[in-house]
């Protein structure tokens, strides 16, 4: 080797960067074949730290190593990641459908997209093309409701679901090729008896021996194994459900969701809550405006649903959908004692709770809360917080409301309960997750208060923004 190794190594570090668009490092290739001498020196299998830096120049790092640590992200662990996501893009880059090569790399995908600071969805999107396969992989599925009545509830439809309501891109797809997507979204988004929108029973507060161990997919993460569990599919199915209709209704184009998946999202899917709130909520997120839509149905219709009638009632029955908006007030303890859980339709509160404002914020039935908009950012860090609860007013088209709930400590879900000021409205209980922290959407499903919670009641699905 008549060159310096460290000159070598930068100029091949050169050569498999200069493009950061293509994943693979292709150019070196030339380089490694040079000889034998400059192959075993430049080789994946003996020089870890040079390939270490490519994948740093690819990919996203600065996420994962703050919610990792530097000492997940070995030079070992990168150059496995490098290859692993280099073969697995180029297999949605090859449009391939075969079930043994794609679903790691849809994994691999969804990964990304938890990580992405930008590089990473570059890749996704420019490189690996991965709209265009998805657009395929849904339309596939949507043709095949007919046939082949409801779709399977599986961990990798939620996947691919996530990445279409995060990565459809802008104006890319024709009314007709929307109108058939939609009706796959529309069954996963109202098909509540089919498809539940937690892992653990929304009906309990905290986790119960059935729930302990929710479904999840093992991958190999920087060469360690790691399981997966993302929130199910009628979360991200019910952001492109409404997204869709929307733009069909107003002949728009149909644009990305504005979510970045932050921290508790992670949280989530890596199982690392440990029925921690502070890992699953962050103090004042919910605090704000918030506006959008409900969608309901006919509750003939819905009877048939749950009597177990076709899925084709739901692709051929029209959903009305309602705007509406609120104010959301909140408020946390971070010391105990705190409230005990209670009514579960009550979204786990007491009945008609006794609620008194003080010079800090409130008090409920005698627990002292906080108001989490006037806490400073030095206090939220600091503090681990141990409960918190929503108050606030809204409108919709069925008249005006108050609403009253709490955030579950095991997975953040976010169960309030709507009630309507005309006594002839009723009360409704909401629930559902925020995705993607204060910035993000509040989405899920609400149902009647008159069922038991045992029981399948009568549902429809929701979905909100915070007003800009």
């Amino acid at each position: 080797m008549s060159l310096p190794p460290e000159i070598l190594e930068d100029i091949a570090f050169w050569l498999a960067t200069e493009d950061t668009s293509i994943a693979p490092p292709k150019n070196l290739i030339p380089l490694l074949l040079l000889n034998r001498e400059t192959n075993r020196f430049l080789s994946s299998n003996s020089n870890h730290y040079l390939y270490a830096r490519i994948y740093a120049a690819k990919f996203d790092t600065k996420t994962s190593t703050r919610r990792l640590g530097k000492g997940r992200l070995t030079a070992f662990g990168l150059t496995a990641e490098l290859k692993k996501r280099c073969m697995h893009l180029r297999a949605i880059r090859n449009f391939s459908f075969e079930l043994e090569l794609i679903e790691p790399a849809i994994w691999t995908a969804f990964v990304m997209m938890l990580e992405n600071d930008g590089k990473n969805e570059r890749l996704l999107l420019e490189y690996a093309h991965i709209t265009h396969w998805l657009k395929h992989y849904w339309i596939a599925i949507s043709s095949a409701l007919e046939r082949e009545g409801w779709p399977s509830n599986s961990l990798l439809h939620s996947a691919c679901m996530w990445l279409l309501c995060n990565f459809y891109p802008e104006g890319d797809y024709g009314r007709e090729t929307l109108k058939i997507l939609v009706n796959a979204m529309k069954l996963f988004s109202v098909g509540a008896h089919h498809y539940p929108i937690c892992h653990l029973p929304w009906t309990d507060y905290t986790p119960q021996g059935r729930a302990a161990s929710p479904p999840s997919q093992e991958v190999t993460l920087y060469g360690e194994r790691v399981n997966l569990t993302p929130l199910p599919i009628a979360i991200p199915a019910t952001i492109a459900y409404l997204g869709i209709a929307e733009s069909l209704d107003n002949k728009s184009q149909l644009s990305p969701i504005e979510n970045n998946l932050g921290d508790t999202e992670w949280n989530r899917v890596f199982g690392l809550v440990d029925n921690n709130l502070a890992k699953v909520h962050t103090i004042g997120s919910l605090e704000g405006v918030w506006e959008g839509a409900f969608t309901y149905t006919d509750f003939t219709v819905y009877d048939a649903l749950l009597r177990g009638t076709s899925s084709n009632l739901v692709v051929h029955t029209p959903f009305a959908r309602h705007r509406q908006a609120f104010k959301a007030r909140e408020y946390v303890v971070f010391e105990s004692p705190k409230l005990p859980i209670g009514d579960t339709l009550h979204a786990f509160l007491p009945r008609r709770p006794t609620i008194n404002k003080t010079p800090s914020g409130i008090e409920i039935e005698g627990v002292e809360y906080l108001a989490a908009a006037d806490l400073t950012e030095e206090q939220k860090e600091r503090e681990a917080v141990q409960d918190v609860v929503i108050l606030g007013e809204g409108h919709s088209s069925w008249g005006q409301f108050r609403i009253l709930g709490r955030v579950r400590p095991y997975d953040g879900l976010v169960s309030f309960l709507k009630d309507y000021m005309a006594d002839d409205r009723g009360m409704w209980l909401y629930r559902g997750y925020l995705i993607g922290d204060a910035d993000g959407t509040v989405v899920g499903r609400w149902r009647d208060t008159f069922s038991p919670p045992d029981f399948l009641g009568y549902e429809g699905s929701f979905m909100m923004t915070r007003r800009q």
